[in-house]
C-alpha cells in the first residue's frame, strides 16, 4: 500500500500489507476506536499487528492517541520478519497500562531510523520511547523526544523492556521518569 491520507493509513491497518508513506499524514482529533470494549471511544488508531514492511519513506503520522489498553504504540506487535524504518511520529498522546511504546508495544523485528516526539505513559511496566518490549528484536538509530511516564515498573527513553536483541546508535532526549 502508499498511503497519501489518514483514510488510506487507516485502509492499510485493515491489510497489514507492506505500506509506504507518500506524504506526512495527520490522524483526526476524534476518537473512532474502543480499545477496552467498555463501549467508549478513546483512541483515533487501533494498533497493528504485522510482519509486514512499513516505510515512513521521512514522513510523519501526527496527533496519534491511544488513551486505554496494554501492548500499545502505532504497532501493536512486530514480528520477526517485520521492519518499520523512516517513520517520524509527531505529537503523539499514548496512554495504556503495560507494554506501551510509540513505534510498537511489543518488537520482535527491526525498527530503523525512527523518531517519536509526544507523550507516552503507563500505569504498570515496560514503557519506552520507541518500544515498550523489545524481545529480540533490533532498534537501530532512532531518536525519541517524548516525554515517558511509567507509575510503576521498567521504563526507558527508547525501551521499556529490553530481552535481547539491540539496540544500536539510538538517542533519548526526552524526559523519562
Amino acid at each position: 500500500y502508499t498511503v497519501y491520507t489518514a483514510d488510506g493509513l487507516y485502509a492499510w491497518a485493515k491489510t497489514r500489507d507492506n505500506l509506504v508513506l507518500a506524504k506526512d499524514i495527520t490522524l483526526p482529533g476524534e476518537m473512532n476506536v474502543d480499545l477496552d470494549g467498555d463501549g467508549t471511544n478513546e483512541s483515533n488508531w487501533n494498533p497493528v499487528h504485522t510482519s509486514a514492511t512499513i516505510d515512513g519513506n521521512g514522513h510523519s503520522i501526527s496527533g496519534l492517541t491511544i488513551l486505554t489498553g496494554n501492548t500499545v504504540g502505532f504497532l501493536h506487535r512486530q514480528e520477526e520478519s517485520g521492519t518499520v524504518k523512516n517513520l517520524i511520529l509527531k505529537d503523539v498522546r499514548i496512554e495504556g497500562n503495560t507494554t506501551v511504546g510509540g513505534i510498537v508495544g511489543y518488537n520482535y523485528g527491526t525498527v530503523l531510523n525512527c523518531s517519536v516526539s509526544g507523550s507516552i505513559s503507563g500505569t504498570s511496566s515496560n514503557i519506552g520511547g520507541i518500544a515498550g518490549t523489545n524481545f529480540g528484536g533490533h532498534i537501530i538509530a532512532c531518536h525519541n523526544e517524548a516525554t515517558i511516564f511509567s507509575e510503576n515498573g521498567a521504563v526507558g527513553g527508547i525501551v521499556g523492556q529490553y530481552n535481547k536483541g539491540s539496540v544500536i546508535a539510538c538517542v533519548n532526549t526526552g524526559s523519562v521518569s
